[in-house]
This record gives C-alpha cells, structure tokens and sequence, in this order.
C-alpha cells in the first residue's frame, strides 16, 4: 500500500549485504588496508583475550568462514540472546564462543560474523557504523526512510538492524548492478563491486532447483544471473543486469519457519518478469 513508500520496516539480513557495499568503501578510505588483515590488526585487545581467534581474517568474516560457533538459531541461538539484549558486550559475547571449524575452510551462515565486523570499522572509526554510513553512502543515494538501530553497547548491528523501506532497497541494489555508481557518481570503487559478488562460495545453499552461491556478504543465483539482498521473512532485493532488471519484494518481517516468503516462490515471481520481459 501507499505507506511502503514511507514507512521503514525491518529488512533483517539486507543489513548484510549493505555491509558488503560499505566495506568497498572502508577499503577506499584506508580504514581497512586488506581483506587478508587479521582481527588483531584492528581489535587487538580484544583478540590478545582470545587467542583462538588470532587466525580469523577480514574476508573469513565477509565469507562466513570464521570457525566461531554462532547460531543463528531463533530460539537457541546466540541471535536470539542478541536480539534480547543479553549480552553486556556484544563483542566479547561473540568471541568468547569456541571455534568449530578452522577460519577459511568452512562456511557456516552467522550473524556474530557481520558484527565483528561493524565492530572492527566502528573501532577504527572512533564513531558509530551507522553514523559513518549515512555520510559515505545513504545520503550520497538519496535515501530518506530509514534507521539502523546499534546494540545496547553502542555498536552498530552488522548483520540485521536497518529498518527501511522497498525503495530505499532498491537503490542500494541499483548502485551495486551499476558498478558502483549512482546518478553518474562512482560511490563505490567498481573493482570492489566485482570482488564483493564474487562466487567465494560455490554451494552455499541448495533450494529446489538450484544452489546459491555467496560472495562477501552478497548472495548470487548463476542460473538466472543475479546478485541479491536477502532478509528472512522475505525481504528481497534482485539484480540481474542482462535484463537491465531490479525487483525489490518485502513480507512481513517478524516470522519464523515456514511463513516466510521462500526462494522457491520468489524465485518463480523473477522468472515470470524474466518471461515478460523475452516475450517483449
């Protein structure tokens, strides 16, 4: 209805893939030097504490490739601990979980992997994510309706948190399928937008009739040729530059297992304007 065009609402794990776009631009501005850096370049109090995490590189982080034991979970879960506001400190909460995996062997889809990482800018930063955000990025894409919230400690959510609108969505989809660019302007370097959708992760998720692959933070589908935004419940946003085509979807957001908008369903609403458009 009219109020979408207005009206923020949650678009849970977009948040990610915002991340995705914002990091290029750390890159840029030298507030990360590589994606190959360790935590301890940039955290090293906290990493000194936890030594186990000593390996864990950027990119593990924008791969989800870390080897920290985070559940995403919704009832169990250290999301939903996080969600609660539990934690005094969403860092050390975070850190202080054991390792499962070696860091860059195994992908395992977290929110503590994001966090760490709004942390990490945040830290070099000396102010908010969000804050650093809205200068870098939002207000260079004209977005109006919007709010990231921040963690009881201050930090800015990095894997959920942005509360806006299709539109909005929208836009940050459109720049990444333009390479970087918005009303002629480079916002991100182009070279960045390559690397970022990147297929890092070749089977990242099998759905019926095809497997996701995922790159730093961005989700790819190679059968249909699209990059996407995804955030449960159903929050969507595709880009499939051979059409030239941007779909944004957005469901109710507070949901659990199968009232959500799944691939399968999104994916045969892409294919139906995919046909449209070949039948043109």
């Amino acid at each position: 209805d009219d109020a979408d065009r207005t009206k923020p609402a949650a678009v849970w794990s977009c948040t990610k893939q915002v991340l995705g776009v914002l990091t290029g631009i750390a890159m840029e501005q030298g507030i990360i030097t590589s994606v190959n850096d360790k935590l301890g370049i940039y955290l090293p109090s906290e990493i000194a504490d936890h030594p186990d995490k000593a390996d864990i590189t950027i990119e593990d982080l924008l791969t989800m490739r870390s080897g920290i034991s985070y559940s995403n979970d919704g009832v169990s879960g250290q999301t939903s601990k996080m969600l609660r506001q539990l934690p005094d400190n969403s860092v050390e909460f975070i850190l202080d979980l054991p390792m499962d995996q070696n860091p860059g062997t195994v992908f395992h889809y977290s929110d503590g992997n994001p966090h760490l990482l709004s942390a990490i800018y945040q830290k070099k930063l000396g102010r908010p994510t969000d804050e650093w955000a809205d200068e870098v990025l939002f207000s260079r894409l004209d977005f109006r309706n919007y709010s990231w919230h921040r963690y009881r400690d201050g930090i800015t959510h990095g894997a959920y948190g942005i509360l806006t609108t299709p539109r909005e969505m929208a836009k940050v989809a459109q720049c990444v399928m333009d390479h970087g660019k918005w009303k002629g302007q480079q916002l991100v370097d182009s070279a960045w937008i390559v690397k970022m959708v990147t297929p890092y992760i070749p089977d990242a998720w099998n759905y019926d009739g095809g497997v996701l692959t995922f790159g730093y933070l961005w989700w790819m589908d190679a059968k249909r040729g699209m990059m996407f935004m995804n955030g449960h419940g159903g929050q969507y946003a595709f880009a499939i530059p051979q059409y030239h085509l941007l779909i944004v979807m957005t469901s109710e957001p507070n949901t659990q297992g199968d009232h959500q908008l799944l691939y399968e369903q999104a994916f045969d609403i892409v294919d139906k304007m995919v046909g449209a458009i070949m039948d043109k």
